[in-house]
């Protein structure tokens, strides 16, 4: 005989009512932006303990990032303009961060801040493990030797086991447009909760945005979305075309190097180390379907440093070459700016794990 796990009553028991005064509110418009981890499908199938750290990790950036403005909170720096830019890392636009299975719903109520913040997010996701793929262990740059170290007898005795380190990548959209947030009964563990769900004018946009076709972690918006935005945040915006369409991304590899002098400071610190990242898996996967990934991934670096710095090609070239990619990759990431049309590359269709 089938047991039920709700034990306690009629599920409908204390239910807030789905048309009470709070869910019936007017939408508003805020800023959403949708973030889809690129290639969870596929990592799940073939690396589940991967997939699960993917999750994992994300959520430890958060957490992480909210203690961060706890103990260096803003308010403590001494001018206005270190308090500015002492929040760009930060998390206080995010009204609500609402993870879903391998995507994320952020709302925000100002959305030049919401851009600075998801930047400085999807880099500090992505460096999280990747850093460790800048001077690969093995030939695939994702497989890391970790030590696993136990305390015997007074002694420390360590044994080394390879992981596959999956980088957080997400490929997304960001809108200004009408959302709901409302309260939704959800059950665990035969218990009832409530948890906070999104509907509106804005998360169509906002999804439809990241499934426009593009390559990549890119981060798309809207053509005119950048007329809303301050200075700061029109810093990291730029223009591309995919397929003949226009669109605005955040170039969010900006974040590496906002409050770098030149190009040469930027190469020479963070922004350096994160090129020979993307360069060290394009060459892994080189020729192979998760190569176009990799390579829109790497115009997207290149556009976001040229973004800042419009006369450093020649320098983006020379640190390139140093670093031994062939001459052909070197022309597809120098060549071609504003478009994802430079390189008939196959493509998994942004499915399959890069």
């Amino acid at each position: 005989m089938a047991t039920s796990c709700y034990r306690n009553g009629p599920l409908h028991t204390g239910l807030t009512r789905m048309n009470d005064d709070r869910n019936n509110r007017p939408p508003v418009q805020r800023a959403v932006c949708f973030l889809d981890l690129l290639g969870f499908k596929d990592a799940v199938n073939d690396h589940f303990d991967s997939a699960t750290r993917l999750l994992e990790d994300y959520g430890e950036v958060l957490l992480s990032t909210i203690q961060d403005g706890r103990m260096h909170a803003v308010a403590s720096y001494g001018t206005p303009e270190l308090r500015r830019i002492a929040e760009h890392p930060l998390i206080t636009s995010f009204c609500h961060f609402l993870p879903m299975s391998d995507s994320v719903y952020i709302v925000s109520e100002d959305p030049s801040l919401l851009v600075l913040q998801v930047a400085h997010f999807m880099v500090n996701c992505f460096w999280l493990r990747s850093s460790a793929f800048e001077f690969p262990e093995a030939t695939d740059p994702r497989t890391v030797n970790v030590a696993d170290i136990s305390r015997t007898g007074g002694s420390n005795n360590g044994k080394n086991r390879e992981e596959l380190w999956l980088p957080v990548l997400f490929r997304g959209g960001m809108s200004s447009r009408e959302v709901r947030i409302y309260d939704a009964p959800n059950v665990s563990e035969g218990k009832l909760t409530h948890r906070q769900n999104i509907l509106g004018k804005g998360v169509i946009e906002a999804v439809s945005l990241e499934k426009s076709g593009a390559k990549g972690p890119v981060l798309l918006c809207p053509m005119g979305f950048d007329a809303q935005l301050t200075n700061d945040a029109k810093k990291y915006v730029g223009k591309i075309e995919i397929a003949g369409k226009p669109f605005l991304e955040v170039c969010w590899p900006i974040a590496l190097f906002e409050t770098a002098e030149n190009l040469n400071d930027a190469l020479n610190n963070e922004f350096g180390r994160f090129l020979r990242v993307i360069l060290n898996l394009l060459k892994y996967f080189s020729r192979g379907p998760f190569e176009a990934h990799y390579l829109d991934f790497g115009r997207l670096a290149i556009r976001s440093a040229l973004q800042n710095f419009p006369s450093g090609r020649d320098a983006l070239a020379a640190h390139i070459e140093r670093h031994a990619v062939d001459s052909e990759l070197i022309s597809c990431l120098l060549g071609v700016q504003t478009n994802q049309e430079a390189r008939a590359t196959p493509s998994s269709g942004g499915e399959a794990h890069p």
